[in-house]
């Protein structure tokens, strides 16, 4: 693979423990890839929407909220482990929107399950067709329902039933 497959635009890398979903209450690393093809009003981290941060902001130790800003783009073999180094053996990928990036997030899945980590990864279900790149390395796909009202989007519903549709012809 090319440097240009491996590395790719990452917010910032840190543990915390999920909110939501199936894992919700457990300790995971959170790798937060940067760009979105959104722009919802609700969004929780405006900033990772910027597609080519300067920086990536990781956290140093787990628990600590201390962070060390290391240079964009960051190389899938990096961030793998970033996240043993914090710890946690499930790592969720999250954003921006995560197949904004597809090459890099391919290639990140790629490692990060040939390193026995459990990847769930968190999207808002308007890219289907990247979905089938890296369907088969998610352990967890978590799906956000977009509505027009706060997307900034027209109707996204085809998409999302698209998606959805992609997801179990993956199963």
């Amino acid at each position: 693979m090319s440097k240009e497959s491996t590395s790719g635009w990452v917010w910032e890398v840190f543990a915390s423990i999920q909110g939501e979903g199936i894992y919700c209450g457990q300790r995971q690393t959170f790798v937060r890839l940067a760009g979105c093809n959104l722009s919802c009003e609700y969004c929780d981290t405006p900033a990772a929407r910027d597609p080519k941060p300067r920086f990536c902001r990781i956290e140093t130790a787990a628990g600590t909220g201390g962070f060390q800003d290391v240079p964009n783009p960051v190389g899938a073999s990096d961030i793998v482990d970033i996240c043993r180094r914090l710890g946690s053996h499930t790592v969720s990928i999250t954003g921006g929107e995560p197949l904004a990036q597809i090459v890099f997030l391919d290639a990140l899945m790629l490692e990060l399950k040939a390193s026995d980590f459990n990847v769930h990864l968190e999207t808002n279900g308007t890219l289907w067709q990247e979905l089938r790149r890296v369907v088969d390395c998610a352990d967890v796909v978590a799906m956000d329902i977009k509505v027009p009202s706060a997307s900034g989007m027209d109707d996204l519903w085809d998409s999302h039933a698209r998606f959805l549709k992609t997801a179990v012809e993956t199963e």
